[in-house]
């Protein structure tokens, strides 16, 4: 045989060799990883893969990762350093399904830089672990990130396109979740449930259905974020006196936030343009809310089913409705301004204080807590005696002022819908009886603006 034949025969084993026993062949990768080993190029996985407890696996930047199967996850009980550069990111391009990457009762902190995940079931889910996201992108999963238990996760910079959803926050996880971006997620950019906390910071969300969800207690604060174009921007729900919603701008979303159950946040700072409603309180939920500026709102404010809001020195201007009540909902309103609104006070139907005397909502109270399993809690703050008022006096009307000064004690003043509108409500049940429809109460107003109403920057 000539030299140059067994060369060339020499030089072909060994390229098989080389082909064969590499990440990126064919064959595929599962079990478990005992050992420090660094990826490349293509690699495919056949099944899970288990990276052992101090264990170190690193992906070299412009890595694609291929899992077969929906199962072919990818478990870190070690460390996974996923650091790509930004001409050359490192892609998981997943099946249907499939079943992402678990990090879980891991000391150590994994890092994913300049990651692309393109669809699968939960992309990442870590549980007593925490993992350093950034720069990456999340597309087309249902969940992109699920944040089980207990997980101090950094989550920065990233973005979340068109997942069901984009961070599911649970059980004593305290992430920091700053400077990214969600668009367009079908269920929840943010869902928080079951203890999770962290400060939420500097994040723009747009186009989802809801933007952030928070089921439970939440103590650290929602700031500085942009919400556009949601259908809700916040949904707060039993989370009593938290999250501290400050230093937002809502804009053009369908609910800007709302308030349900006992929840009642510190609104403050936040700026609320061009939204269907801006704030919209139910069912016990008594937000504070101050220094804010709402602007060319459909309603600003809506206060609905015993809703006691507390309304200071904000800034209403140009809204179609400044305010809006129904169900024995009575705001504590002092110290804003009333700046050409269309309608500054809604008083619906349910607004009667003469049937909360005669009749007394405290049965139906009851009703209705038997039926939520809340029944002792929702008796005690049920109250038993009503004014048959609005108050709005204490604030400043602008332009409207010469208007207050004119009216007598019957003018009907366009800017309220009230008693003088209409007189008497009769409700189903009720049958026979009429009741009284309570008024608005403007008088004495401000003779000068507040001025540190609305946000510290207008």
């Amino acid at each position: 045989m000539c030299t140059g034949f067994r060369h060339l025969r020499s030089a072909l084993i060994l390229l098989v060799f080389l082909f064969t026993s590499a990440p990126g062949f064919a064959a595929g990768l599962s079990g478990s990883l005992a050992e420090d080993e660094r990826w490349s190029g293509l690699v495919y996985l056949d099944g899970a893969l288990r990276v052992e407890s101090g264990v170190v696996l690193t992906l070299a930047p412009g890595t694609r990762v291929i899992p077969r199967s929906p199962d072919a996850r990818l478990i870190v009980k070690g460390k996974l350093e996923a650091i790509g550069a930004k001409d050359a990111p490192i892609r998981f391009e997943a099946p249907e399904g499939w079943e992402g990457l678990e990090f879980s009762d891991s000391a150590d902190l994994s890092e994913l830089t300049h990651v692309v995940f393109e669809g699968g079931k939960t992309l990442i889910s870590c549980s007593y672990a925490s993992v350093l996201i950034q720069k990456s992108v999340f597309r087309n999963a249902g969940t992109a990130v699920a944040l089980l238990r207990v997980s101090d996760s950094q989550i920065l910079y990233s973005l979340f396109e068109n997942n069901g959803t984009g961070i599911r926050n649970e059980m004593k996880s305290s992430p920091r979740i700053t400077g990214n971006r969600f668009v367009g997620q079908k269920e929840a950019a943010i869902l928080c449930a079951s203890n999770g906390r962290g400060r939420i910071e500097k994040n723009r969300f747009e186009n989802n259905r809801n933007a952030l969800v928070i089921n439970t207690r939440y103590p650290d604060a929602v700031v500085g974020n942009s919400f556009l174009n949601n259908q809700t921007a916040i949904f707060c729900s039993r989370t009593q006196d938290s999250p501290v919603i400050e230093g937002n701008d809502f804009e053009g979303n369908g609910v800007a936030l709302k308030n349900n159950f006992f929840a009642y946040p510190p609104v403050r700072q936040n700026r609320f343009t061009d939204n269907e409603t801006a704030i919209h309180n139910d069912r016990y939920s008594s937000a504070l809310i101050e220094h804010n500026l709402f602007e060319t709102n459909r309603t600003a404010i809506y206060n609905n089913r015993k809703s006691q809001a507390q309304i200071g020195k904000n800034i209403f201007r140009r809204n179609a409705l400044a305010l809006y009540s129904n169900y024995s909902s009575y705001p504590l309103v002092k110290n804003n301004l009333f700046l050409n609104n269309e309608q500054a006070a809604f008083l619906d139907v349910h607004m009667s204080a003469d049937f909360e005397g005669r009749e007394s909502s405290k049965g139906i109270v009851a009703k209705e807590s038997r039926s939520l399993g809340k029944q002792t809690l929702l008796q005690a703050q049920a109250q038993e005696s009503f004014e048959d008022f609005v108050d709005l006096s204490g604030n400043w009307w602008g332009g409207d002022t010469s208007r207050l000064e004119a009216a007598g004690p019957k003018t009907n003043l366009d800017l309220f819908f009230d008693r003088q509108d209409m007189p008497e409500v009769e409700y189903e049940g009720y049958e026979g009886k009429s009741y009284a429809l309570d008024r608005v109460v403007y008088r004495p107003w401000l003779t000068e603006p507040v001025s540190d109403a609305g946000p510290s920057v207008k």
